[in-house]
């Protein structure tokens, strides 16, 4: 993918995760300061700001990137999410200003995606609450990664499905799931100085593979012992969940509880 090209970062080490990951030591807290507020603050109407950081690749390189943020709004006039178009030490080109101009500055205030998926399950027929678990599974399948990622970070109870369903299979493997929530923890929390989050980096490297990097390395080193967990729990364990029981326990928590009639469909027809 272009991103991966860009920044050496593949899609699976990146889904699911903060973008503190490509900052380094010539980072400036401004831009990123910039750059946060554009996100939570945005202007109906605005155009498309422009901040230039100095990121880094997986492999170390030094870049200037080029971010543009895209705010998309319903018609409500609420804040829905933003687009952001990386280019790498220019502002603009003609492939960047295409997708620019094809991104819409509002969307449909009464599209699906925007429909809470509890209250969709609410007034399901059995019929349709087939449908959905099916396509929860579809989307899931199309990236394992993505998935797994979205799974860890849903909530504990689904957590523990997961856990609990992978251990049945391999007792070793909650190590790595232990690894990726606790990777996770490091990227997401706010560090006073850089150092700290550092040592925790090392710390936890240490912790699961008995070698302590140094502290300019110890958070690449984290991030490369997390990609190959989730590698494996994505190669030996994600397909067989997604057609487990686990799987319809975790399609409950996420879109409510069916009563035993939708139930007892759902589990007959996957019999």
């Amino acid at each position: 993918s272009a991103f991966e090209n860009l920044t050496g970062y593949s899609r699976h080490e990146a889904v699911g995760n903060n973008c503190r990951f490509l900052q380094g030591d010539k980072t400036d807290a401004g831009s990123i300061a910039q750059f946060v507020e554009l996100i939570r603050e945005p202007k109906i109407g605005s155009s498309s700001d422009i901040v230039r950081v100095i990121n880094y690749t997986k492999q170390g390189e030094e870049f200037e990137n080029c971010v543009t943020l895209h705010p998309i709004f319903n018609q409500a006039g609420k804040y829905t999410y933003s687009v952001a178009v990386m280019l790498r030490g220019v502002e603009t080109s003609p492939t960047a200003e295409k997708i620019r101009a094809a991104i819409p500055t509002i969307c449909d205030a009464d599209a699906a995606v925007h429909t809470p998926a509890r209250a969709l399950c609410a007034e399901a027929s059995a019929e349709h609450t087939h449908r959905l678990f099916d396509r929860m599974k579809s989307i899931f399948a199309l990236d394992l990664g993505a998935c797994l990622s979205s799974l860890l970070f849903t909530g504990e109870e689904v957590v523990h499905w997961l856990v609990e369903f992978v251990e049945e299979r391999d007792e070793n493997a909650g190590v790595h799931l232990e690894l990726l929530n606790a990777a996770h923890q490091i990227e997401s929390k706010t560090y006073e100085f850089k150092a700290e989050q550092e040592r925790d980096a090392a710390d936890l490297c240490f912790a699961f593979s008995d070698v302590e990097p140094p502290a300019e390395v110890a958070m690449q080193c984290m991030r490369e012992l997390a990609a190959k967990s989730k590698d494996i729990l994505c190669e030996r364990h994600l397909a067989d969940f997604l057609a487990s029981d686990a799987c319809k326990r975790i399609f409950c928590a996420l879109y409510g509880d069916m009563d035993t009639d939708r139930a007892t469909a759902l589990e007959r027809a996957h019999a």
